[in-house]
């Protein structure tokens, strides 16, 4: 898995994918990219075991740091999310960044 170093002060796309599993069945995907190109991708992943679950909702979240005071991090941090979309077909991104 390739590691994406982002820099404050630019704009970034971020793009996720994730494709669900027949429930009992191991054959659901998670993928990422970064401006396009891909840093992650992960198969044969069983999210569902119950055909009565369903995706209820999607929530947006960032995160730094860990469990403890250690590896918190040393500063207030902010992040602005523009343009946030949810498809069931690729996308791509809207334009290059400047």
């Amino acid at each position: 898995m390739m590691v994406a170093k982002i820099s404050p002060g630019r704009w970034y796309c971020l793009e996720f994918m994730l494709r669900n599993n027949i429930p009992r069945q191991k054959y659901g995907q998670l993928s990422a990219w970064v401006d396009g190109v891909l840093i992650g991708h992960v198969e044969k992943i069983r999210f569902l075991n119950s055909e009565k679950i369903k995706i209820q909702r999607l929530a947006v979240y960032d995160y730094f740091g860990g469990s403890d005071y250690e590896d918190a991090s040393p500063k207030d941090q902010r992040i602005y999310v523009d343009n946030l979309v949810i498809s069931r077909k690729p996308i791509g991104c809207f334009a290059p960044n400047p």
